[in-house]
């Protein structure tokens, strides 16, 4: 599945979502903003990295139609309201 991938503003977090704008991306995980970082092929077979598991980000993007992670999640979290409410988009859009 083709991807786009972003990285909050001022935390380590990061996003996937087929939506190339991060429109659907929550904002109460990132109240600074998404950031563009590229985009790129997911594959349930791909091997897991340090920071993220292909199988997990499918699956998130599978159920609400895109995947956050990261180790600065939890932090967000702290600062925002509990997952699962709808949140509004953040501006954020691929270079050029």
């Amino acid at each position: 599945m083709y991807l786009h991938l972003f990285k909050c503003a001022r935390r380590d977090v990061f996003a996937a979502t087929p939506d190339s704008r991060g429109s659907n991306l929550p904002a109460d995980a990132c109240r600074e903003g998404w950031r563009y970082i590229r985009g790129a092929t997911v594959m349930p077979a791909d091997r897991p990295s340090l920071m993220l598991d292909p199988g997990e980000v499918l699956a998130g993007v599978e159920a609400r139609g895109y995947h956050v992670w990261g180790p600065g999640l939890a932090r967000a979290a702290d600062a925002g309201p509990a997952e699962g409410r709808e949140a509004g988009a953040s501006p954020a859009a691929p270079p050029g």
